[in-house]
């Protein structure tokens, strides 16, 4: 473990550190906050998180560009995509990882993808991708699924999608 220094990110909190994961070729730096490595794995938080990017975002105090958002999920795009569509579907609470969420809240998700796939015409191709853990590239402890498709550009402006 190697530890770092407020100055170092310029983190209001002392107890920031950051551990490297060798993973055969590709060596990964990941910063955590010591609070959330004493949080039992399978206990997710209820609540939303200040730590959390994504809960920022769910509470509308950090920037996004959302495309979707209903009282269960928000679905915004990358801010690094990775392909010409590159959305992140997001479950309103807070799940650190795939393995602690609830079945129905990952099978909603994947309902969500179904219909961003028809509303954006992409059904004949596109990726889900969840990342698991700090070995599985996961970067952000809140449960998400990258949604991607290099077939067609995502037009600005928000998506209408019926999950009845």
């Amino acid at each position: 473990m190697i530890q770092i220094s407020e100055q170092d990110y310029g983190c209001p909190r002392a107890n920031l550190f950051a551990r490297v994961f060798d993973c055969g070729r590709l060596r990964r730096l990941t910063i955590a906050f010591r609070s959330h490595t004493i949080e039992s794995p399978n206990r997710p938080y209820k609540e939303k998180t200040l730590d959390c990017i994504f809960c920022k975002i769910i509470t509308k105090s950090a920037p996004a560009e959302i495309v979707f958002e209903n009282d269960r999920v928000i679905v915004f795009k990358d801010y690094r995509p990775q392909a010409k569509i590159h959305l992140l579907v997001c479950p309103k609470v807070h799940y650190r990882t795939f393995l602690d969420a609830p079945s129905e809240e990952i099978s909603y998700l994947f309902k969500v993808c179904a219909r961003l796939a028809e509303q954006l015409g992409v059904e004949n191709g596109f990726q889900m991708l969840i990342n698991n853990g700090p070995q599985g590239g996961q970067i952000v402890y809140h449960v998400h699924v990258h949604f991607m498709s290099g077939l067609k550009k995502l037009e600005p402006g928000k998506i209408e999608i019926d999950l009845e």
